[in-house]
């Protein structure tokens, strides 16, 4: 798309109303395809595609039907770029030898996934970005993800990252729950979220 993918504009501490517009547009596609039955299973920056104000998730090479069996599900999964947003079942189930009983497939999956690519947003850089691949695997099912305490992050946003980042897939609520919480009524207009990509692209090319 026009913009290009949220990978190419990671920076620390997006605005609020910024951030809540994009998860707005994200929780609602996630709502839509979960009721499809579908687990998209590799929600990550660089499948989150930006045009005008418009907020779409591609590569849906991954994707699976929750009442499929699982069974062809693992092949290719460990690539670095997408372990940094594996949920800590996922995680846990990989260490273990990945079989399909024990990663059972979930909407809950996508759920933590959204929250990983917040954490970027917020952070500026990717979970457990210093680790190599066993350990982020490690540190996402023993730790899970804490945002610093430094950032001065609102009580609504650390209680929405907290929703979404819940260790026990139970836990998290859905989609549609999250889209209702208090943080999301915080959202910017897409118009608005159009200038705030555009100041970011015109910067980025400025320091090319």
């Amino acid at each position: 798309m026009a913009d290009g993918s949220l990978a190419d504009y990671v920076y620390d501490h997006w605005p609020k109303p910024f951030v809540a517009c994009l998860m707005l547009q994200l929780l609602n596609a996630l709502s839509y395809i979960h009721a499809q039955g579908i687990v998209h299973d590799n929600i990550k920056p660089d499948n989150i595609l930006l045009n005008n104000g418009t907020v779409k998730i591609t590569d849906f090479g991954k994707a699976l039907y929750l009442k499929e069996e699982q069974e062809e599900a693992k092949e290719q999964r460990n690539k670095i770029s997408a372990i940094r947003y594996t949920a800590p079942e996922k995680a846990r189930a990989r260490l273990e030898g990945g079989n399909s009983k024990q990663d059972e497939l979930s909407t809950a999956f996508d759920i933590w996934s959204l929250g990983a690519t917040l954490y970027e947003l917020l952070e500026g850089k990717c979970p457990y970005h210093e680790y190599d691949s066993k350990k982020v695997l490690l540190a996402i099912c023993t730790h899970g993800f804490f945002l610093s305490k430094d950032g001065k992050y609102s009580p609504t946003l650390k209680s929405f990252f907290s929703l979404m980042t819940q260790f026990k897939p139970a836990d998290r609520p859905s989609a549609d729950v999250l889209l209702a919480d208090p943080f999301i009524a915080e959202a910017s207009t897409p118009t608005e979220l159009a200038a705030f990509i555009k100041k970011l692209k015109d910067n980025i090319q400025l320091t090319i």
